[in-house]
């Protein structure tokens, strides 16, 4: 059996030397994004901090001697793939008032870049560079090429079609392959990376057909058409290393519905949802086989998600997400003190971490397993907000009500500035292993509605039908 503490040790030492005794450039999306990385680097040792972001954020900000925040306000955003396409302008061209902010921290160039944003970056402004990656792993994302991967690595999945974006060529593959409950469309990468359902529509009539066709005539030459998959949309996590592929625990996806729309809504991610344990295997086999095609047709090192749906007939997956995202985040908080977000950065680099995948392994599901997480979220285009705001909640029979009882409450709801409006935010203060948190949501995004006017509207949780 491994030895969690000796592994979180060693690890910790190996993030630790990257950083020790440096100046250090985060690049972030929003400023409250990097308040937790900001202590990892002190107790780390790292000297003098320069932040450099696009907004501030919800939740608590730096603050320090040793930091600096420069906010550089980009293009407005509407969208998640309009925030990915920012994101990449921010790295790759930074404005001048960030370029300003390098120069006087950091005259020599030897300071560590440490980007905490998914885009394509080697190295940024000529300094050694950790975080991003290359434009070999960032064209994976592209949902085109999901079906190449699960034939590959002989997992079982749905028939899928690549199509043009043409309307009687959609409509054609779509009426091949609908199950009785429409089809998905989702759009290629021609303009870009997208994620969080944005490209991503539900086709089931006519009136949402053509929402679909209008969307991705305006951004994607291609588009990717499967089966509406009824049941819990999930995911399932691997790290790739030099000797295998560490597989984690499964991570529920809250991916909510709104009535007579083609759209789904991202909402956040729970580690508290159990399947059987035969589906669990299952859904492990899918990502040990895809991890290993990965490094073997692609050289990929570092950590990956496969989203998917657990049906009626088990999981099928649907999408692969080569990076490190927010369901191994979540996972990752099962064992806070064990730094796998850096570990991804310096595998990705290169760097032979020196821990066995099994033993890595073994050590995240267990504590993984040990302690759940799990928040709700999502974004309102509605309301600006200038600051954070936070009130208590407690569920009671009729739904979630307010409450000033510290001891009382079941978690707390916040809502605060975003780059695209507002960012709405639950995080219970426990959660239960086995249920999902995903039918709580509505309830959630229908009381900020009530006290903030988000205007979030009717929203439903998936079933499970397996």
């Amino acid at each position: 059996m491994p030895d969690a503490e000796r592994i979180t040790h060693h690890l910790q030492e190996l993030a630790a030397s990257a950083v020790a005794g440096r100046r250090v450039v985060l690049v972030c999306g929003v400023l409250a994004g990097a308040t937790g990385r900001i202590e990892t680097l002190r107790r780390n040792g790292a000297s003098d901090v320069l932040v450099l972001a696009l907004g501030t954020g919800t939740g608590d900000l730096p603050a320090g001697d040793d930091v600096r925040c420069v906010v550089c306000p980009g293009a407005p955003i509407r969208s998640i793939a309009d925030e990915i396409r920012v994101w990449q302008q921010f790295v790759a061209a930074p404005p001048q008032e960030a370029l300003d902010a390098l120069a006087a921290f950091d005259p020599d160039r030897t300071a560590l870049a440490l980007c905490l944003l998914p885009v394509t970056l080697e190295t940024y402004q000529g300094r050694d560079t950790l975080g991003g990656r290359p434009p070999a792993y960032t064209a994976l994302e592209d949902k085109t090429l999901s079906l190449d991967l699960w034939s590959a690595a002989g997992v079982p999945h749905v028939e899928e079609a690549v199509v043009p974006v043409e309307r009687d060529t959609l409509r054609a593959a779509a009426a091949r392959l609908d199950q009785g409950h429409g089809t998905v469309w989702s759009a290629d990468a021609s303009d870009g990376m997208n994620g969080g359902a944005d490209r991503v529509f539900w086709v089931r009539d006519d009136a949402t057909a053509a929402t679909a066709y209008e969307r991705l005539a305006s951004y994607a030459r291609c588009a990717r058409l499967m089966p509406f998959l009824e049941g819990v949309p999930c995911s399932i996590h691997g790290i790739v290393l030099p000797d295998g592929v560490a597989v984690l625990r499964p991570v529920e996806l809250i991916v909510l519905r709104r009535p007579d729309s083609a759209r789904f809504v991202y909402a956040g991610i729970s580690t508290g949802w159990d399947p059987t344990p035969t589906d669990r295997e299952a859904m492990r086999d899918v990502a040990r086989r895809a991890g290993a095609v990965l490094a073997e047709r692609h050289g990929y090192r570092g950590a990956f998600g496969i989203d998917g749906v657990l049906t009626a007939d088990g999981f099928r997956p649907h999408e692969l997400n080569p990076r490190f995202s927010g369901g191994i985040s979540t996972i990752g908080k099962g064992l806070p003190d064990l730094p796998l977000d850096r570990l991804h950065d310096l595998v990705l680099r290169g760097v032979d971490p020196g821990i066995p995948a099994s033993d890595l392994e073994q050590t995240v599901v267990q504590a993984a397993d040990a302690a759940r997480y799990g928040s709700v979220y999502t974004v309102s285009t509605h309301v600006r907000p200038g600051r954070t705001t936070s009130v208590l909640v407690r569920r009671t029979p009729d739904g979630l009500r307010l409450t000033r009882d510290v001891d009382a409450a079941d978690g707390e709801l916040q809502l605060g500035p975003h780059l695209t409006g507002a960012l709405v935010r639950y995080t219970p203060r426990a959660v239960a292993p086995g249920p999902r948190l995903a039918p709580l949501a509505p309830e959630v995004f229908a009381l900020a509605d009530r006290l903030w006017g988000t205007a979030l509207g009717p929203l439903a949780a998936a079933p499970a039908v397996r």
